[in-house]
């Protein structure tokens, strides 16, 4: 959001050299043809300024492990995030929650695409792990292509579900309940998962693992709207029969 955006003015004090450090990258990302920064991910939560900013300011503290700096720095970015949102919210849904809404329905396959992230070597603690001989990696490829297709499934499978859903509370029939209580609390689920996913960070199919779950309620729906669909056709050859004897 903030890189769309003119620096603010007027900011808190203890904002400033954050917000020196950020503006800095902006105009370090204007000078690329291709940004990494174009499409919602993970840049800005570990190659951005947040990181830079980190270093920069506990650049004489070697001991203090990375996690603790983090969390050191956590309500200083936190209140910066929000100070920001609070100054533009149309914004802030413009760029980042209209955009995170249409990911949560086609989730981008992030680095799972890709063999060991794109790399062709690990690091010495894995190959120290799994006992390899080198660090250097032999594969018959360094792309999943079929991961590529697994958004598509994602959103085929919550159409499917939606549809399925929608079938169940239209075509109930007179007194019975269109939805069970673990559906009902299913849904629940699904919708608290699209907002706080929408909401916490952007939306990548490594953190949907509700699609395996969404993939089993949308099976059980679409089997009962086909058992119902084939008793009325059995039982409408039934009546016409029945009708041709007398």
């Amino acid at each position: 959001m903030y890189s769309h955006l003119p620096p603010e003015k007027n900011l808190p004090e203890r904002f400033r050299e954050l917000d020196r450090v950020v503006r800095k990258e902006f105009d370090s990302l204007n000078k690329l043809k291709s940004r990494p920064d174009s499409m919602l991910g993970i840049y800005y939560m570990w190659m951005g300024p947040l990181p830079r900013y980190l270093k920069q300011s506990a650049a004489m503290d070697t001991i203090t492990p990375d996690f603790k700096r983090y969390a050191n720095h956590s309500l200083v970015y936190a209140d910066y995030g929000s100070y920001l949102i609070r100054s533009h919210p149309g914004d802030f849904f413009r760029y980042f929650l209209k955009q995170n809404a249409l990911l949560s329905y086609v989730p981008p396959a992030e680095f799972l695409s890709k063999y060991n992230m794109g790399a062709d070597s690990v690091p010495k603690v894995v190959q120290s792990f799994f006992e390899y001989n080198s660090p250097k990696l032999r594969y018959y490829s360094r792309s999943f292509y079929f991961v590529k297709y697994t958004s598509i499934f994602y959103s085929v499978t919550v159409t499917l579900f939606v549809i399925a859903l929608l079938g169940n509370v239209v075509f109930k029939k007179d007194g019975e309940r269109a939805m069970s209580k673990w559906l009902r609390l299913f849904c629940i689920f699904l919708l608290a998962n699209i907002f706080f996913s929408i909401f916490s960070a952007p939306v990548v199919l490594r953190y949907q693992v509700s699609v395996f779950i969404v993939l089993v309620f949308a099976t059980i729906l679409i089997s009962q709207h086909l058992l119902i669909w084939v008793s009325c056709e059995m039982n409408a050859e039934k009546d016409i029969s029945m009708k041709q004897v007398f």
